[in-house]
């Protein structure tokens, strides 16, 4: 019984913090675009290369918080497969 409480505490709480990463991971990509921008103005090509790769990251960042959010709201159903 204990476990059973403790893991919905777990869902609940990965059910609000979810969200909040993914929205927070959103600020980071568009902060990174604009300094990935600025550096190509400024002639930075290496360094907007790496930013690049950072964006690159941050966007399978946002599509893997977007499936666990997909599995936490599914996780009742997928449990009864």
């Amino acid at each position: 019984m204990e476990n059973t409480i403790s893991c919905q505490m777990d869902i609940e709480k990965l059910t609000v913090l979810l969200p909040y990463w993914l929205k927070h991971n959103q600020q980071h990509i568009r902060d990174q675009e604009i300094w990935f921008d600025e550096a190509q103005k400024a002639g930075l090509s290496e360094i907007a290369a790496e930013l690049a790769t950072v964006i690159d990251y941050s966007e399978k960042i946002y599509r893997h918080i977007k499936n666990a959010i997909w599995l936490i709201k599914n996780h009742d159903a997928l449990k009864a497969t």
